[in-house]
């Protein structure tokens, strides 16, 4: 049974002042430490509030009537930028551009399908585009096809093209049927990429889709189920899910992208 926490758990890591038309309200950043040194899973270790001056009163959202939009946290850069650990992310593109944007993604998540090809799009704004893989379970194949995409990443000396094959992933690759069982997606989804990419087996004594899953399955599926795990911890548990100098994006919402990744990023002053 889960202890209570008491405010001696509770630590505050940042706080700041946001204006909205004549109201002053706070945005906060909250640090849980559990009782007994562990985690829970149903608690996240970080919190963001916008509570009143004195700190008693918590408000939901506040919304600006004349657009609809989020009025209050959207000010509170320095308390909204989320940052993953460092170990998550892996790179996936170069842009000539000037944003970091980090895209939590399941391949089989239509959303995601149209949030990668923006992205991949939008390479001319973006300085380093890098990819957590979050396969979700109502998508059976979509572990196997990220398990494909973090080897290829491993493989580009052997002459393997990691972004060819995201592009292949999110764009080409056909999706098996709801109701498939696991086994029967994943040996569909790894077939599709051996027959497009044999240079993925390049130097395995057999290429056959069974053996190379096998291989896959014992380097990749408790890294996810890991990743999954510190995700979870910082509340994103649906995809896509994006960050662009750290400020959060849920859902492929094209408006706001374009938003942050038409805006000079943080700490780069006007005329520089």
């Amino acid at each position: 049974m889960a202890r209570k926490l008491l405010s001696d758990n509770v630590r505050i890591d940042k706080y700041q002042p946001v204006r909205v038309g004549v109201v002053d309200l706070y945005a906060v950043q909250l640090s849980l430490h559990h009782p007994d040194g562990s985690s829970q899973p149903n608690l996240p270790d970080r919190m963001t509030l916008l509570t009143d001056a004195s700190g008693t009163i918590q408000f939901g959202m506040v919304a600006d009537l004349a657009t609809g939009q989020e009025a209050a946290l959207s000010q509170a850069t320095e308390i909204t930028r989320l940052r993953l650990p460092d170990a998550l992310p892996k790179q996936l593109a170069t842009g000539t551009g000037s944003h970091d944007v980090i895209f939590v993604s399941d391949p089989f998540c239509p959303f995601c399908r149209q949030a990668a090809s923006y992205l991949l799009e939008s390479l001319d704004r973006i300085a380093s585009l890098k990819i957590v893989h979050l396969p979700l379970p109502m998508h059976p194949g979509a572990d196997a096809a990220t398990w494909i995409m973090e080897y290829a990443t491993e493989r580009q000396s052997a002459g393997v093209d990691p972004l060819a094959v995201m592009r292949y992933a999110y764009a080409q690759l056909r999706i098996p049927a709801q109701g498939t069982s696991p086994d029967t997606a994943r040996k569909d989804v790894v077939t599709q990429f051996l027959e497009q990419f044999p240079a993925l087996a390049a130097g395995l004594e057999t290429s056959s889709p069974e053996t190379f899953l096998y291989i896959l399955k014992g380097k990749y599926e408790a890294q996810s189920a890991d990743t999954a795990a510190q995700l979870q911890r910082l509340q994103i548990t649906g995809t896509p899910f994006i960050l662009v100098d750290g400020q959060s994006v849920r859902g492929f919402d094209k408006s706001r992208l374009e938003k942050l990744l038409s805006s000079r990023p943080h700490g780069e002053k006007e005329g520089t």
